[in-house]
């Protein structure tokens, strides 16, 4: 993932440079895009086309962008190449939020989570994923009492592991808020939070 990170700030600071010469800065996901727009991730899959990391990057991209099922594919080869690359998992947790697959999303969020070797180098904003799979899942079609203390138990550790987070508070009070409406064995939570 590392490497993801410093194929993407490269992008950044190629459009930015691009850009300054049109008195225009761009943001991360504007550099993104333009690099989509020019084909860049493409051409420097051709040069490359085993770099597990571009991949993820150009994957990224494409799910960005609602191309599901080419970034799909791309994560497939990257996992055929590496079946411990944690990266996989991270895009395809976001390519399932993307397309309102909520409990495809927490599975995906949780195997990158245990994939991930060192776990100081956990995106700690899985866990939060996670929490809030379940808490649209709670809005739909509804979720277990496993499911709700799942919620709670991962919004718990992402307020531990990001205390300066400044929605904290918002989660504290909606986890406390939550934990009244426990569902009995076998039923289902929803609830839209208004009432």
């Amino acid at each position: 993932m590392a490497k993801v990170f410093t194929i993407l700030a490269s992008l950044v600071m190629i459009f930015s440079i691009n850009a300054q010469d049109d008195t225009e800065e761009l943001d991360p996901i504007s550099a993104i895009n333009q690099a989509i727009k020019k084909n860049l991730c493409r051409s420097e899959l051709r040069k490359n086309p085993v770099d597990n990391a571009l991949r993820l990057l150009y994957s990224h991209a494409l799910i960005m962008h609602s191309k599901f099922s080419i970034a799909d594919s791309i994560l497939r080869k990257v996992e055929e190449d590496d079946t411990a690359e944690a990266g996989v998992e991270w895009f395809r947790g976001l390519s399932a939020e993307r397309q309102m697959q909520d409990s495809a999303a927490a599975v995906h969020f949780k195997s990158y989570i245990r994939k991930t070797k060192n776990p100081l180098n956990v995106n700690v904003s899985a866990l939060l994923h996670i929490g809030s799979a379940y808490r649209r899942k709670m809005h739909g079609t509804g979720i277990s009492l496993g499911e709700l203390e799942d919620m709670i138990t991962h919004y718990k550790l992402y307020i531990e592991a990001n205390p300066t987070d400044p929605y904290i508070a918002m989660l504290q009070e909606f986890s406390e808020a939550v934990k009244l409406r426990k569902p009995a064995d076998g039923e289902r939570l929803i609830w839209d939070e208004k009432e």
